[in-house]
This record gives structure tokens, C-alpha cells and sequence, in this order.
């Protein structure tokens, strides 16, 4: 990718923004084609680039450079006389990227998935975080009321799981049940019971890890400090179909903004920038009831994530000390690695659910734990076995199994092995995701005698 492409992406996106290709705009773009050295070929890999890989592209350019682009993005908002909403969305992403404000530049990456604007066209702020933090929460909690009444004035919504969760647990049980046998009539009653309970109890963690990166393909909120997730537009690429024609892979761009620790501080300074670029109405916002599903927006997206999930299915594992096997118990699939290879994941999964520093790392309280579960799964004098001389040609076999192997499995990603510093590796499950058969009973691995190996 070169930066002229990458500047030619931006330029692109901002033309369409507003789905109104004007006159004005054209000529604007044709002018700063020639100011940048812009190519048609450089046009035409333009179409290639995604949004936040052009954006991470130009952060490299000196500073004057930068501003620069800036300068001449900010034109192009205006080339029709107006900066739209979506216009100025765009215009942030790229101002918070490229700032000479290195705290802030820090604290901004862009990211993309699949929509999350399902029936209703509003932008949104997501509060997002794979651990819970006892403080923001309480700040968001006391001060929701004026965190929407800030965002309520530029017509963005702001999301708040718990309190999502809150709306849908004051419906009666009843209601909420008929609705969602309407919606999905083909369900089990076991899965219904299962989709309500979720709504009404789902967390913001869960919501992180099992909705926004699983199956919207958000994959860096499987781990995220806590952030604001922002809705910034849409982006696309073309794609030969099967049949040979070419398509279009619509995604949605959203600006990931990690908080410093204050809360109302951050949502100020967006509100500000944002009413620099574009003044905007206030809007009306429909609250939900205790009797009334609001089947658009964020609630319906919410009902459709834990509805509509196609045959995969989510699955636990299942660890036969007995036959040595490792299975997906839901639909009954066998982990198919070598004895060792097998052994070195199910340490990760040990060390993580019951290791002091939840990860498997070079120390001797990983290594107790490797021995002796190579040793519950088949192994003789296994006092000198060591994983660490091949631990990267292991975790290769693992995701490959993972990957290729089980497609079936809906939350495969939460079983893949993350590797930190220090040769340290994780995954990113919770206790009653990995089980341990033992005298004919299955009981989860942190409740069963595995949870003391290695101390």
C-alpha cells in the first residue's frame, strides 16, 4: 500500500459518505488528485485498501504531512456546502488518528466488522470491555442520565449493556417469550428459556466476547480495557461471486477510543468535535417498555445476535482422563492432536482457569502442571518432558485444528491460544467452558482434582 493510495481511499470514502456523489465533490477530488500525485492506478488499489488500514498507513507521515490531509479531508466535507453527520464521523476517526496529541493518537485505533446498524440508521456509542471495572461502572451508572443527554443533542445513542439487560429483565417472562416465539418459531423451548435468560442477565464482557467479536468478527474486543465502541460508517470492497460477477463486501468501520478514566471527560470532547464539523437537531429517542420490544436498533440487533446463528452451535469441551480424548461435547467432535501436543493445550487451558497468573508462562508452576496432566493422558517418566523447546510448533497444531477442523463450532475463537510476552499464552474462556470426565461424572475442570496441578 502506498500513501497516495491511502489517500485516495479516505477521498473515496468521504465522496460517498453522504451517498450523494455531487459535481462539486468531483471536481474537488480531481484538484486533489494533482495536489497528491494521485494516480489513476493509485485510484484502482485504492479500492482494495480498507478504511482504518489507510488511516494506520498515513500515521506514519511527519506531522506538517498529516495535517496536510487533514486540512484536505476537512475540504472535502464541505465540497457540497454542507458537512453531514456521516461526514464528520469519518472526520474524527481520522483527526483522533493522525493527531499530534500522542495521549490521544494512543488511545484511538479503528477497527471493522459486520453492521451493527440493523433497522435503524442513528450512529451509536458502545461501551465496551472484556473485564469489569468496578469504577467506570459506577461513573457511567451515576452519570448515564447526562452521558445521553450530551450524545442525545448530535442524534447518537449511547450503549449501555447493563442497562440494555435491565430493559429486557422488567418485561414479564411471558411477553418476552411469546415475542421471541414469534420471532423465531423453530426454536426449542430449552433454547427460548436459554435466549431469555441471556437477554436479561447478558454483561458487557459477554457481550464483548460473544457477540460483538464472534459473530460480528470484531476480534480485537475479545480483550479490550475499556472503551468506547463508535459506529462510524460504512466501508466497501469489491469481491468476485461465485458466479463470476462482482459484488461489493459492505463493513462497518467503528473508532475504538480507550478510556483514560473519565468518562464524561471523553464524551464531552467528542460532543465538541463533533458540533465543530456539524450542528445537528436534537433527536427524539422511543425508550422501551416494560410491555413494548423495540424490534429496531440496538434491541432488535441484540434479539437477532442470540437468535439467528445458523447450525453452529456454541460448545464446551470435554476432557476423558479415561480414554484421553478431547471433545466438543455439544456435537460430539474429537480434538485430533499428538499426546504431547494435546497435553501442552490442555495446560493452557489449566493454567488459565486455575494458574496464578491465568496463563501458561516459563515457570515451574506451568511445567508441574504440563507433567502431570502428560502424564493423565497416557505419558510414562514424564519427570524430564519439557514443552518449551516446541511450544511454537504446538500452538501452530492447535490453531490449525481449531481452525480447520471444527466449523461447526460457533465460539471456536474463544478456544485459541493467545500468545503475550515472555513466551506467555492464554485463551480467552470461562469456567464452565472446559469440563473434566473422571469416574463417570463431568464436572468442570476448576471444580475437579485438575485444578490443583501445578501447585
Amino acid at each position: 500500500m502506498s500513501k497516495k493510495s491511502a489517500i485516495a481511499r479516505l477521498l473515496s470514502d468521504f465522496i460517498k459518505a453522504d451517498n450523494i456523489i455531487e459535481k462539486d465533490e468531483i471536481e474537488l477530488l480531481s484538484e486533489l488528485s494533482e495536489q497528491f500525485h494521485i494516480s489513476e492506478e493509485d485510484k484502482r488499489d485504492a479500492e482494495k485498501i480498507q478504511f482504518a488500514d489507510a488511516v494506520d498507513e498515513l500515521a506514519s507521515l511527519p506531522m506538517h504531512q498529516r495535517k496536510e490531509v487533514l486540512q484536505s479531508l476537512a475540504r472535502m466535507t464541505v465540497a457540497d456546502g454542507k458537512c453531514v453527520p456521516m461526514e464528520a464521523m469519518l472526520m474524527l476517526a481520522v483527526k483522533y488518528s493522525l493527531t499530534n496529541d500522542k495521549s490521544l493518537r494512543n488511545r484511538v485505533k479503528l477497527l471493522r466488522g459486520d453492521s451493527l446498524e440493523v433497522g435503524n440508521s442513528s450512529f451509536k456509542i458502545i461501551y465496551v470491555e472484556s473485564e469489569y471495572d468496578d469504577r467506570l461502572n459506577t461513573e457511567i451508572s451515576e452519570n448515564l442520565r447526562s452521558i445521553n443527554s450530551e450524545l442525545n443533542m448530535i442524534g447518537v445513542d449511547f450503549i449501555y449493556i447493563p442497562q440494555v439487560a435491565n430493559d429486557f429483565a422488567q418485561m414479564s417472562s411471558d411477553y418476552l417469550h411469546n415475542v421471541i416465539s414469534y420471532l423465531a418459531p423453530s426454536l426449542k423451548a430449552e433454547k427460548r428459556d436459554a435466549i431469555c435468560h441471556s437477554l436479561c442477565t447478558i454483561t458487557t464482557r459477554r457481550f464483548c466476547c460473544d457477540l460483538l467479536s464472534r459473530k460480528l468478527g470484531i476480534m480485537e474486543l475479545q480483550r479490550t480495557k475499556p472503551a468506547l465502541l463508535i459506529s462510524i460508517g460504512d466501508s466497501s470492497m469489491p469481491v468476485v461471486l461465485d458466479d463470476g460477477s462482482v459484488g461489493h463486501r459492505v463493513f462497518t468501520q467503528y473508532m475504538h477510543i480507550e478510556l483514560d478514566g473519565d468518562v464524561m471527560k471523553d464524551i464531552r470532547m467528542f460532543v465538541d468535535d463533533f458540533k465543530a464539523y456539524v450542528e445537528n437537531l436534537t433527536t427524539t429517542v422511543t425508550a422501551p417498555k416494560a410491555d413494548r420490544i423495540m424490534y429496531q436498533g440496538f434491541h432488535r440487533l441484540l434479539l437477532d445476535l442470540h437468535i439467528y446463528t445458523g447450525k453452529k452451535q456454541d460448545c464446551t469441551l470435554l476432557i476423558d482422563a479415561k480414554t484421553y480424548e478431547v471433545r466438543f461435547r455439544e456435537i460430539d467432535e474429537e480434538l485430533v492432536l499428538t499426546r504431547k501436543v494435546k497435553s501442552v493445550y490442555l495446560t493452557i487451558l489449566q493454567q488459565t482457569l486455575c494458574g496464578k497468573g491465568k496463563s501458561l508462562r516459563s515457570n515451574m508452576e506451568s511445567l508441574k502442571a504440563f507433567r502431570r496432566i502428560y502424564y493423565e493422558m497416557g505419558a510414562d517418566n514424564v519427570d524430564e518432558s519439557t514443552y518449551e523447546g516446541d511450544l511454537t510448533v504446538s500452538l501452530a497444531r492447535i490453531k490449525k485444528e481449531l481452525t480447520e477442523n471444527h466449523p461447526m463450532v460457533q465460539n471456536i475463537d474463544r478456544y485459541l491460544p493467545i500468545r503475550g510476552r515472555s513466551s506467555s499464552v492464554t485463551v480467552n474462556i470461562e469456567p464452565d467452558m472446559v469440563w473434566v470426565r473422571t469416574g463417570g461424572a463431568d464436572v468442570r475442570l476448576v471444580d475437579s482434582h485438575w485444578r490443583g496441578f501445578g501447585k
